[in-house]
């Protein structure tokens, strides 16, 4: 009868299939990392290792270092471009600088530097026009000058040809020789060529008048053109540069650095006052305050193709045993997609186990889970009845004394 039932007992009986993993407990949130932002010292320790948080609590205070300097020059440009604007603006409506209300917010040192710069500006200009000016003045005084030739040469011409009219009466009636005729006439050929010529030399003239004209007002035109794109690139700049200014005199107070989550305080890398802290440098941790919800586990490469979410596990805590302490239950939430390989396991796939529970009964005390402690997960495969665990030698050894060698 008790053969009977241990029969039946192993062939309705079964037993669970388990893939054995290695792990710790995790948080849901991930550890945050503070660091420096930028080139700064340390003023002030908010915190102590260990320290409980609150999301927004002050951490560390610091002063970004360089920004005093960086004031101080964008103050420099800040001026200079005030004085660049202050002094186009006054040549564009040919004011005198110093009647400016700007002039007068000026430094003594900047009004001077604005007035030689307005100064150099202005007589480059008006040495440029008067230039032209004095050519313009040249060519009216060469122009006048031609018409009164103009003007001799025409009464000259009209003296030749009554000489020439009365010499050709004279000719015909042969009291004078044919000879002095012919000298007359020549006198008015050279006459006629002389005006022809004086005449070519006005029309040249007053196209050289109209182009320097023209040249006069292109140079104006341009100059007005060109101060004014220089005044309002100098207004441009001076708005940025403000802008730049008032974030920097902000960054010169102290800045304080604060928590981004609610959690404990870890890792503190310096608790020197006065240190220079660099950019992206670690100063702490803050491990989230969220209660222990999850186990990261290595699956190993064999035990792969028999696992999928979904699957119920037991979760043993190493430092509890779970022969007194017992195991919590978890489900198998996610795996990752690719391998990643571990030292000591080879081949390993990542998967998180998600826990029914955050905390263990020990000594009769509900004691929290935390972060990092190790866990050995097993996974729930399959299920085999306990005969097939019996047979299953016999059958190994069966089959393989039936195989030929």
């Amino acid at each position: 009868m008790g053969v009977f039932i241990a029969l039946a007992w192993s062939y309705f009986g079964k037993l669970d299939i388990q893939a054995t993993t290695q792990g710790k407990l995790i948080v849901s949130g991930r550890t945050q990392t503070i660091q420096a932002f930028e080139l700064s010292r340390l003023q002030q320790i908010h915190v102590e290792d260990g320290q409980l948080v609150q999301q927004g609590d002050p951490l560390l205070s610091v002063k970004v270092l360089g920004v005093d300097q960086d004031i101080l020059s964008l103050h420099y440009q800040k001026n200079f471009h005030a004085s660049e604007q202050l002094i186009h603006h006054a040549l564009i409506h040919q004011q005198h600088i110093e009647d400016t209300p700007q002039y007068m917010q000026l430094s003594l040192t900047e009004q001077k530097r604005t007035q030689l710069s307005y100064q150099t500006i202005k007589k480059e200009y008006e040495t440029l026009l008067n230039e032209i000016t004095n050519e313009l003045q040249l060519n009216r005084v060469n122009y006048h000058a031609r018409e009164r030739e103009l003007k001799d040469i025409n009464t000259l011409m009209g003296n030749i040809r009554k000489r020439l009219n009365a010499h050709n009466s004279l000719s015909q009636k042969q009291l004078i020789s044919q000879k002095e005729f012919l000298e007359q006439e020549r006198e008015l050929l050279i006459a006629k060529k002389e005006k022809t010529t004086k005449q070519s030399e006005l029309s040249i003239l007053d196209s050289q008048h109209h182009s320097l004209q023209e040249k006069l007002e292109r140079i104006k035109a341009q100059k007005y053109q060109e101060w004014h794109e220089k005044a309002q690139q100098a207004e441009f700049k001076f708005v940025s540069l403000e802008q730049e200014l008032i974030k920097n005199q902000e960054r010169n107070q102290l800045e304080v650095i604060r928590a981004p989550v609610d959690g404990t305080v870890q890792q503190i890398t310096t608790y020197t006052l006065g240190a220079v802290l660099q950019p992206a440098q670690q100063l702490m941790v803050i491990v989230p305050n969220n209660h222990v919800q999850l186990a990261e586990v290595k699956i190993l490469n064999k035990d792969i193709g028999f696992i999928q979410e979904g699957l119920k596990a037991d979760v043993k805590i190493d430092a509890f045993p779970y022969t007194r302490y017992g195991t919590i239950e978890g489900e198998l939430l996610s795996i990752s997609r690719d391998s990643t390989l571990d030292e000591n396991l080879g081949l390993v796939y990542l998967a998180q186990i998600g826990l029914t529970k955050k905390q263990l009964l020990v000594e009769g005390k509900q004691i929290e889970l935390t972060p990092g402690l190790s866990i050995v997960a097993e996974i729930k495969t399959d299920k085999r009845r306990i005969i097939d665990y019996l047979l299953s030698p016999i059958n190994e050894y069966t089959s393989t004394a039936m195989r030929e060698k």
